[in-house]
């Protein structure tokens, strides 16, 4: 598991003013050792997205592929998904199985509070 930024402290609730925030996030494998740039079978990596600026409570994430450079003799086999959202920032797992390879993807996320 990679994460690339540990969970910061909860916040004042003071600075915590934020209603709905986006961001984009890249993985390229030339520049990052990750079990999605080769092998067979189920592979997964994960990464952590913190927010510009903290929530006030647990936003709802969405995530959306916005480009995906991989390499398979079968069909595409992976997926994104979120998990562990918090305040702060939330975790983003990858996975990959077959004989899916993947160079490079960019994620678009949306967090929000409803």
């Amino acid at each position: 598991m990679n994460q690339t930024k540990p969970a910061k402290a909860a916040a004042d609730l003071t600075e915590c003013i934020a209603t709905i925030q986006t961001g984009n996030w890249t993985f390229d494998a030339a520049n990052a050792s990750s079990p999605l740039s080769s092998g067979m079978g189920l592979r997964t990596d994960s990464y952590y997205v913190q927010f510009p600026q903290c929530f006030v409570l647990n936003p709802m994430v969405n995530l959306l592929i916005t480009q995906i450079k991989a390499n398979n003799n079968g069909p595409l086999a992976f997926k994104v998904k979120e998990y562990d959202v918090t305040p702060n920032g939330f975790g983003m797992m990858i996975m990959a199985w077959n004989d899916t390879v993947i160079q490079s993807f960019n994620v678009t996320w949306t967090a929000n509070i409803q």
